[in-house]
């Protein structure tokens, strides 16, 4: 399959940003350190695939003390899951491509989301 990473090699984001927003009459800022989110994108590998993707999505954290089995485990299991289906069928290729996104920070205020839409690349497609 054309567009899949070599075995092995992560490209993991991080964080370049600091805003400032009010929440309940309170102003807040935010500064995301050592806020990573894992991305893997699979397309044919063609510039016309990749002008236009489907985003799948789901967190890696969970709050305390929960172990996080339903929010968000199950979730992450069922997209690796969907990616090894889908790489390893025989034929199979996508028409467009399909953006799987593993983001952390979702059970505070969505900071991990909010990064990949406002400074990942591929959020634009």
């Amino acid at each position: 399959m054309r567009g899949m990473a070599p075995a092995g090699k992560r490209s993991p984001q991080k964080p370049r940003i600091a805003s400032r927003f009010d929440m309940m009459g309170r102003r807040l800022y935010k500064t995301y350190v050592n806020l990573t989110n894992i991305i893997v994108r699979v397309s044919d590998g063609t510039e016309k695939g990749k002008e236009h993707a489907v985003l799948v999505n789901s967190h890696l954290d969970s709050t305390l003390p929960s172990p996080g089995a339903a929010d968000d485990a199950l979730s992450v299991g069922v997209m690796l899951e969907c990616i090894r289906v889908l790489v390893n069928t025989p034929g199979w290729e996508p028409k467009h491509a399909i953006i799987f996104l593993f983001n952390n920070a979702e059970e505070s205020l969505q900071d991990g989301s909010q990064l990949y839409s406002t400074q990942h690349p591929t959020a634009k497609t």
